[in-house]
């Protein structure tokens, strides 16, 4: 029911629980969920599952959570970082900027007894935590010169702290998420990053992956583009502009045998982007889809060893779709993560009757849908994203999905049992 859209009120009355009884179930599955999925991914980070190729989309998602009293109507903004393998769907992660452990008061105290107000926000003891005195200050923190201003990096004026837990810096993360991915990927033989715009991403990644990039292990790309903006009618006229430059291209072009069209066409325009248009980096892809219809793409770690017919295969790979198809599921499966709307009186403000007003409910929410989506959310092919990943070979019963695994010494961690 959960990820099903089913309001949390609406579980208590179908199935007779008591909110605390509910919210302790979601504790439990959460916990259950995050078991399951690190026992799976660590086969991957060991070695024994290995990945020839991963093509890993990554963006961020904004979350608010409803204000819990009318005599104080400011929202907390949270961000959630998501990184997808494109091939499989696999959702690699997908983290709130929000740590539940946290004690505000204690934190708070902490920072004032070491000094962390005197310093930059980089040197402090608890750097990665938003501070009391970081939300009173607001845009005017140190992230607008990195150009996170239009970010859920910098909270809004109307934001305000998490009513428990504590609000994590969106940079931190950022670099924690591709310590995590670099960890996980760590056996896989070539690695490609699609990443959206947002501020700090690329930063975080380069950093993080460096060691690959030198080896030629891995490799980044920007990718923007503006489907969202663009109407159904906008699309379909992009994809037919295109369609006719291809066509044209045909016309005019000899293929040899076992050739792609498609892929001669880009490496033809990408040819011409590398002689000429040296004042810029964004690259103007020349096909179109539904998806995306009208994209361009920067490449970051170009050392100029690829022949063109490689670059083109790797530029036709570069996409933000499997992380906008997880982020979509997110927004129609969850009730508690659907958009806000606004409030009559004030367009800043934003209010949804089946919003969460707790986020560590939230986080807990996204890791079961997370779970759920790779394990036992099944595609149009019949598998899950796990199982065209190769971690599994079969769907993941939600029984097994709600089971925490035992852990012996001597047998690690059991497994769950897989239906047929």
């Amino acid at each position: 029911m959960v990820v099903n859209k089913v309001p949390m009120r609406r579980i208590c009355e179908v199935l007779d629980l008591n909110p605390a009884t509910l919210y302790g179930k979601l504790a439990y599955l959460a916990e259950a969920s995050s078991q399951f999925s690190s026992a799976q991914e660590d086969r991957l980070a060991s070695g024994e599952v290995r990945l020839a190729r991963a093509y890993v989309s990554v963006d961020r998602q904004d979350h608010l959570i409803n204000w819990g009293s009318q005599l104080d109507r400011r929202y907390t903004t949270l961000g959630a970082i998501g990184a997808v393998e494109n091939a499989s769907g696999y959702v690699l992660a997908m983290q709130l900027n929000f740590d539940p452990a946290c004690n505000p008061e204690d934190i708070e105290a902490d920072a004032l007894a070491c000094g962390d107000y005197r310093w930059a926000r980089a040197y402090r003891r608890h750097a990665r935590l938003w501070l009391r005195q970081d939300y009173e200050q607001g845009a005017a923190q140190d992230d607008v010169e990195v150009g996170a201003a239009q970010s859920a990096q910098v909270p809004d004026v109307e934001s305000k702290p998490p009513p428990a837990g504590m609000q994590v810096h969106l940079g931190a993360m950022q670099y924690g998420m591709f310590f995590h991915l670099r960890r996980l990927l760590i056996g896989t033989d070539r690695i490609r990053f699609f990443l959206d715009r947002d501020p700090g991403l690329d930063s975080a990644c380069l950093a993080a992956l460096v060691d690959a990039i030198k080896a030629r292990r891995a490799d980044v790309f920007v990718v923007r583009g503006n489907s969202k903006e663009l109407t159904v009618d906008k699309k379909k006229l992009q994809i037919a502009r295109a369609n006719r430059e291809l066509e044209k291209f045909a016309r005019a072009v000899t293929l040899n045998d076992g050739e792609s069209l498609r892929t001669r066409f880009v490496a033809h325009h990408l040819q011409a982007f590398r002689t000429t248009h040296q004042d810029t980096p964004w690259f103007d892809y020349p096909l179109a889809d539904m998806a995306d219809p009208s994209k361009s793409v920067r490449y970051l770690t170009d050392f100029d060893d690829y022949d063109i017919e490689h670059l083109a295969r790797l530029y036709k790979r570069a996409t933000l779709r499997g992380v906008d198809r997880f982020f979509m599921q997110v927004r129609r499966r969850l009730s508690i993560l659907e958009r806000p709307i606004a409030t009559a009186n004030s367009a800043r403000r934003a209010w949804h009757g089946y919003a969460a007003y707790s986020p560590k409910v939230a986080q807990q929410v996204l890791q079961i849908f997370r779970t759920y989506y790779n394990y036992a959310l099944v595609g149009e092919d019949g598998k899950t994203p796990a199982m065209r990943l190769g971690l599994t070979d079969s769907l993941i019963s939600l029984e097994a999905l709600s089971l925490i695994p035992t852990v012996t010494a001597a047998q690690g961690t059991s497994s769950p049992r897989l239906d047929p």
